[in-house]
């Protein structure tokens, strides 16, 4: 493409002002690619790989703590919903609501709430209005 050469110059002397401090940093390389050719896709391919290889060199046992339990957490989060969609027939139920919206004779909100309470109860206590909750 024109003007790439160019650009590429540029890019990498910025690179190596802001990163020359600091050799523990990722330099990231600047690669030329032009994907609908298949130019340079796989340098950049490896240029990825290398870069989550030294993500996970650099990475404090914290950090890496952290960035597990939130994939875990994601992962078991989309299987309950999933479960939850399937258990309780929500396509069926939200197509009821939907139809009770247009229909006039209720609105969004309340068919929300309706579907809450149809299908939560089994999951939450339901408390007395002035009762309180005390976790154990």
């Amino acid at each position: 493409q024109p003007g790439a050469a160019e650009l590429t110059r540029d890019l990498n002397s910025f690179l190596d002002m802001h990163t020359a401090d600091d050799e523990r940093a990722w330099r990231p390389p600047v690669a030329l690619t032009q994907a609908d050719k298949g130019l340079g896709v796989d340098e950049l391919c490896l240029t990825l790989t290398r870069h989550r290889e030294f993500c996970d060199r650099k990475e404090t046992n914290d950090a890496k703590r952290r960035r597990v339990q939130w994939q875990i957490r994601d992962l078991y989060m989309e299987d309950i919903k999933r479960r939850l969609h399937d258990e309780l027939n929500l396509d069926e139920r939200i197509q009821t609501a939907t139809e009770t919206v247009l229909a006039g004779t209720s609105d969004p909100v309340r068919e929300t709430e309706r579907l809450l309470d149809e299908t939560c109860l089994s999951f939450r206590p339901k408390l007395r209005k002035g009762a309180h909750y005390e976790h154990q």
